[in-house]
């Protein structure tokens, strides 16, 4: 869904080697994979693999073709910077805002502002680490639930002339008011894996 968004402009890139782009793929599906991931993996072809957008291909799943279950882990780029990711964040529905990520349900977080927020500045551009990336930790929701989540918040969040004109990196700056990240929320709880989340109206 990600890489279909970056099509259209929506996004700029998405780190996961899972993805058949990805320049580790090779690595990931030959190398770094279990023999019992192997085997499940294989099991899937010739389904119609929700998310993937098969269903009108003619075809289905080839791991060679449409890439591998890879863990949960994905980054990627929105297409702007601060405001656009902002939007993006507020407009999700059914990732939680959370630092910490790795619990059963869908999370969202900004490595700028977030994780990464100790490290100077200057070593977040180094590392590019900036306004723009967006990490999420998909959880055991429904995949398709989450695959429209995801398309309808990118949909509202990155405006027309962005898709239409190649973007360079956004400089990086300070969380603003607007941001859902400086918004402080009137308590925060423990998820069920106790990670605090936050919630944001």
């Amino acid at each position: 869904a990600l890489e279909r968004a970056k099509e259209r402009g929506l996004v700029k890139d998405v780190t996961y080697p899972g993805l058949r782009t990805h320049p580790r793929f090779n690595t990931a599906w030959k190398s770094n994979l279990s023999p019992q991931a192997r085997v499940w993996i294989d099991s899937l072809r010739g389904s119609t693999v929700p998310g993937l957008g098969l269903e009108g291909a003619g075809r289905g799943y080839d791991p060679e073709i449409d890439g591998i279950p890879f863990g949960g882990m994905i980054s990627f780029r929105i297409s702007g910077g601060e405001a656009e990711t902002n939007r993006f964040l507020s407009k999700l529905h059914l990732f939680t805002l959370a630092e910490s990520l790795g619990g059963v349900e869908s999370l969202v977080e900004v490595p700028e502002k977030m994780t990464h927020g100790a490290i100077p500045p200057a070593e977040r551009a180094i590392l590019g680490i900036g306004p723009d990336l967006i990490r999420i930790s998909v959880g055991i929701e429904d995949p398709e639930d989450l695959v429209r989540d995801i398309e309808n918040a990118l949909e509202g969040s990155v405006p027309t002339v962005l898709v239409q004109v190649k973007q360079t990196s956004a400089p990086l700056s300070e969380v603003s008011d607007e941001s859902p990240l400086a918004t402080r929320p009137q308590s925060a709880a423990p998820s069920e894996n106790g990670d605090v989340v936050k919630s944001f109206a």
